[in-house]
């Protein structure tokens, strides 16, 4: 009943951890700004992301490169 316990009080935690900035950003620049600036943000987090280097860049199976017993 510990592991339960200690995983809702996390969430709980790290929802008013970041609730509390993102209320302030909200009532500094308004609601319209504060989600336009969220949305920016997450599509520039998605574009510099790089895939590992042992993967192809589109994680796609290697089809020619395949041995034959």
């Amino acid at each position: 009943m510990a592991v339960p316990a200690l995983v809702v009080t996390l969430i709980g935690l790290g929802s008013w951890f970041f609730n509390l900035p993102a209320s302030l950003i909200t009532i500094k620049f308004g609601e319209r700004w504060a989600i336009v600036a969220a949305g920016a943000a997450g599509a520039v987090a998605v574009c510099r992301r790089r895939p590992p280097e042992d993967r192809a860049p589109m994680a796609s199976p290697r089809v020619g490169n395949v041995k034959r017993l």
